[in-house]
């Protein structure tokens, strides 16, 4: 991986390989928060622009936890977004798009999976910031919680710790709606 990052320097292909990996990620990652596709694909887009034309500023300590300097890029885009948006409300419950399995689901398992999504993604809104923001980075980003400490500028311990109290709240909200067992 350090070896790719240090080609993306200087050679478009490789470049084009990091984005192929990880241009999926960084989607995830702002669609989980704004639930609307178009700006989910512009602030993607931004994010890939920022890093096209700093990568070859990369400082060697930097190369070796690339996906952690990408997603504090993504971060950043995320905070300027709300910042010239003033949004206050991070969710659009009617414009959920979901993704759907492979398998073609019956009408009912569209909608009750739908409706579970919605309600997930209803709690994990009203979340506190930092708790949204590491339970975001963790399943919608994929980070790791080191990587995800080094993004929020947290210790592990602290990421851990928010990871499962807001893992707990969401389990206890969405148990008293039976959504889970």
């Amino acid at each position: 991986m350090e070896n790719l990052v240090a080609q993306a320097k200087y050679d478009q292909s490789a470049f084009s390989e990091l984005y192929r990996m990880y241009v999926k990620n960084v989607y995830s990652f702002f669609y989980s928060y704004l639930r609307d596709k178009q700006d989910a694909e512009d602030l993607t887009s931004q994010t890939w622009e920022v890093v096209l034309r700093k990568i070859s500023d990369l400082r060697s300590d930097e190369i070796k936890v690339f996906k952690v300097w990408l997603f504090r890029i993504a971060k950043n885009n995320l905070n300027k977004f709300f910042f010239k948006k003033k949004i206050t409300s991070f969710i659009n419950i009617d414009d959920q798009k979901d993704l759907l399995p492979s398998k073609e689901p019956s009408p009912y398992e569209v909608a009750y999976q739908k409706e579970t999504s919605d309600e997930i993604l209803k709690y994990i809104h009203m979340l506190p910031d930092k708790q949204r923001s590491v339970i975001l980075l963790r399943y919608s980003g994929g980070l790791k919680n080191y990587e995800i400490a080094e993004v929020l500028k947290m210790s592990e311990i602290n990421v851990a710790s928010n990871i499962s109290r807001g893992l707990s709240t969401l389990k206890n909200h969405l148990t008293s709606l039976k959504c889970i067992d």
